[in-house]
């Protein structure tokens, strides 16, 4: 779903009125172009769109707006209605430097650019949270047809870490993270 394009997109905050034209534009998009309303089980739309517009119309901060637009589509369910900010990716799009998969219950580096941090190595931890618990609290805004989508999607999308993080290893180890320094 394509919201309209206008140059205000990439500004670093929005009004209330260009804020009411994106999340206006979204929700009729989405009543007139979303297919999959049946493969999203328990689905309460109206209940979805009105928290929406409770959360993009908070206040004007760009993030936050951001944030609540990816998370009404990710609610969908559905790997194919996604919302991409470019604003987002230009600010806070910084890579990771690795990425993560899924393998028996426990997350894997996959691929790394980093000193210390290797293929194979199991990440246990972020700032001391659990990985998987802020796997969790991060979920909402992955927009994936299925668990294991949204876990293949988790370090794809840099945004949903902070800048610099400390990541704890099962082995022990504990690496700070500077996203975008490799």
């Amino acid at each position: 779903i394509t919201p309209p394009a206008a140059a205000y997109l990439l500004a670093d905050s929005l009004t209330r009125v260009q804020r009411e034209a994106v999340v206006t534009a979204l929700d009729l998009a989405v009543r007139r172009d979303f297919a999959h309303f049946a493969g999203v089980p328990g689905l309460d739309y109206a209940a979805l769109v009105t928290s929406y517009w409770r959360e993009a119309m908070a206040d004007s901060d760009r993030r936050a707006f951001s944030l609540a637009t990816i998370a009404f589509l990710a609610a969908l369910r559905n790997a194919h209605t996604d919302f991409q900010d470019d604003w987002l990716w230009l600010t806070d799009g910084q890579p990771l430097g690795f990425s993560l998969v899924w393998v028996e219950e426990r997350w894997v580096v996959d691929t790394s650019a980093l000193p210390g941090l290797a293929a194979g190595d199991v990440v246990v931890a972020i700032d001391e949270e659990p990985l998987e618990d802020y796997f969790l609290r991060q979920r909402r805004y992955l927009s994936a047809s299925s668990e294991r989508g949204a876990r293949q999607l988790f370090t794809a999308r840099p945004w949903l870490f902070p800048k610099a993080f400390t990541l704890a290893l099962e082995d022990g180890r504990r690496l700070t993270i500077e996203r975008g320094a490799t």
